[in-house]
């Protein structure tokens, strides 16, 4: 289960909150401003993680980089096209 404290909540109770993550091995949300900022994870899924080797999407991220420039400009022209389409005259 996942539970959320404010910045200020989690300050007060951090001793409380490290506990939850050795006894329960809970995942705990830190918000700031109503948004999230961080998540603390118990130690031993935190080393889980590292172990687990990027599959899927993740592998290819920041694959194109070195062509963001061209993506932009093909994700523009992309848009611009769709745009033409959009409206439609339809006659009855």
């Amino acid at each position: 289960m996942k539970k959320a404290y404010s910045l200020t909540e989690a300050k007060a109770r951090f001793s409380e909150i490290v506990d939850r993550l050795i006894k329960e091995k809970e995942i705990v949300m830190i918000r700031k401003n109503g948004e999230n900022a961080a998540v603390l994870v118990p130690y031993d899924r935190y080393l889980e993680m590292g172990r687990k080797k990027p599959s899927g999407l993740i592998l290819a991220a920041g694959a194109l980089s070195a062509y963001e420039d061209e993506v932009d400009e093909m994700l523009r022209i992309i848009m611009e096209e769709r745009r033409k389409f959009r409206v439609r005259e339809v006659k009855f």
